[in-house]
């Protein structure tokens, strides 16, 4: 990881760039990049249409990075050692972001070899159609548990592509009561991450937060998340597939990059 990290506050803008906040590298505009191990994840753009209060990736900018600036990151990352990509946002699969995400994840594939390719979805723009153009090149569907319409839809099509499923969980006050592991058992899911609503000033609190995104009202103690987290195991086919991670253990992650032209 040192090595990687060093390689790319070398390599991945010209000098004069904007320095990122965490650990004073160099980004493309707009392009927020999380390191992990030998993974990353990759946000082009933070434009949603969702407005989710607990987001804490919330559009500051309009800015989207243009295909051949993606690639360039993508690239970068590769020769510094990442294997395993996942396209997040925002909602990277927005209509007008279809055919970008899919050239990305045939280069990422055919010309980069990435091992593994992902995306993080909220569901609702899931089309067949993108999926038959460029299912091959993705190994792993992830979508937030927002819609139970949206949740089966795309765990039905994940199925008929042979593309690997999984959800996403923000446990919130609204539905730290709730059991969703009939729905895991149903989808089949390969994995079930489950998170703590995490603030964070000036994403989704405080006076700079964006577009009235309030997180208070929504805050679970680390009690109601373990319970939470107890009865899902309790109620899965089964529990391995089960990765949580409470505040501590997201804000004990110092290995962001993160742009600062928003």
């Amino acid at each position: 990881m040192p090595q990687m990290l060093r390689a790319l506050r070398q390599r991945l803008v010209p000098p004069g760039a904007v320095c990122a906040r965490t650990l004073g590298t160099p980004v493309p505009s707009a392009a927020t990049t999380l390191v992990d191990g030998r993974a990353i994840n990759f946000f082009f753009t933070r434009k949603c249409n969702y407005a989710c209060k607990f987001c804490f990736h919330t559009a500051k900018s309009s800015h989207v990075l243009s295909e051949a600036d993606c690639k360039r990151v993508l690239r970068l990352f590769r020769e510094a050692g990442a294997v395993k990509l996942n396209i997040a946002g925002g909602e990277p699969l927005l209509p007008q972001y279809h055919g970008l995400v899919g050239e990305l994840l045939r280069y990422s594939k055919q010309e980069l070899a990435y091992e593994s390719t992902s995306i993080i979805s909220n569901g609702s723009r899931l089309t067949s159609q993108w999926f038959e153009a460029h299912s091959r090149h993705l190994d792993i569907m992830g979508v937030s548990v927002d819609s139970l319409g949206h949740v089966r839809r795309a765990a039905a099509l994940c199925r008929e592509h042979g593309v690997l499923f999984k959800l996403n969980t923000v446990v919130t006050a609204l539905n730290v009561h709730e059991d969703l592991s009939p729905l895991v058992n149903e989808t089949g899911a390969m994995r079930w991450k489950i998170f703590q609503v995490l603030p964070m000033g000036g994403e989704n609190t405080g006076a700079a937060a964006t577009r009235g995104h309030d997180v208070a009202p929504l805050l679970v103690t680390a009690a109601q998340f373990a319970e939470y987290v107890a009865r899902a195991r309790a109620g899965v086919s089964d529990p391995s597939i089960i990765e949580e991670e409470d505040n501590a253990t997201m804000q004990a992650r110092p290995r962001r990059l993160h742009s600062m032209t928003e």
